[in-house]
């Protein structure tokens, strides 16, 4: 069963292909432009810096990002 979930947390790292750098004493993946515009996580390894990543992914935008959208 671990195997399986690890499996399917690499694949949306392997799918998008962000970028993996060391940013101080952490790792950072970011998908986009810059941490302001784009998707982030960072962690202590790569491995946890990807969970940290696709846990973002998922995760609500804040109404703050979404003032500048159209409304229905």
């Amino acid at each position: 069963l671990n195997a399986a979930v690890e499996t399917e947390e690499m694949n949306l790292f392997a799918m998008l292909k962000p970028r993996l750098f060391q940013d101080r004493n952490q790792w950072c993946v970011l998908h986009g432009e810059d941490l302001q515009s784009g998707i982030a996580g960072f962690g202590d390894t790569p491995r946890k810096a990807i969970w940290a990543f696709n846990k973002a992914w998922d995760a609500a935008v804040p109404n703050a990002v979404l003032s500048g959208a159209a409304k229905d």
